[in-house]
């Protein structure tokens, strides 16, 4: 039996915008992240996969775990604050606040929080797919 043909980019990465857009859950957490998304949608950040993880909005450039861990985040709180961080250094590891780079920015503006991960993006953010990391069709290693 034929497997189904892959989706396109666009239809993946619509849906998971939307579903985190979803904002019949009525929490600090749906609110700090919808106000996040809000801002991220003009703005090349649009391109990208976005997931959460620990009260934080990550983007990856491909579509499913293991994600690319090589995008800023943005860690936030039920206070209305948002911090942007680079990619870890070691771009293995996905950004989190038990080893964090120094803030890009630390603001209750979300606009300012998308901004700053918007200006530390990888050359490559253009490159996006659909699958896991170890599917990235330019790279056959499985690495980032």
């Amino acid at each position: 039996m034929p497997s189904d043909p892959t989706p396109p980019v666009e239809q993946v990465r619509d849906g998971i915008w939307l579903r985190q857009l979803d904002r019949s859950r009525d929490d600090w957490f749906t609110t700090q992240l919808v106000r996040l998304l809000t801002a991220a949608q003009a703005t090349p950040l649009r391109t990208l996969f976005p997931y959460t993880s620990h009260n934080s909005l990550h983007f990856s450039r491909c579509s499913n775990y293991p994600f690319t861990h090589d995008c800023p985040w943005i860690w936030f709180s039920p206070e209305g604050k948002f911090i942007t961080y680079p990619p870890h250094t070691s771009l293995v590891l996905q950004g989190n606040l038990a080893d964090p780079s120094p803030a890009l920015a630390d603001t209750q503006n979300p606009e300012i929080a998308i901004n700053a991960a918007v200006e530390a993006l990888p050359a490559s953010w253009r490159h996006v797919w659909v699958g896991t990391v170890e599917d990235d069709p330019a790279d056959n290693s499985g690495r980032i």
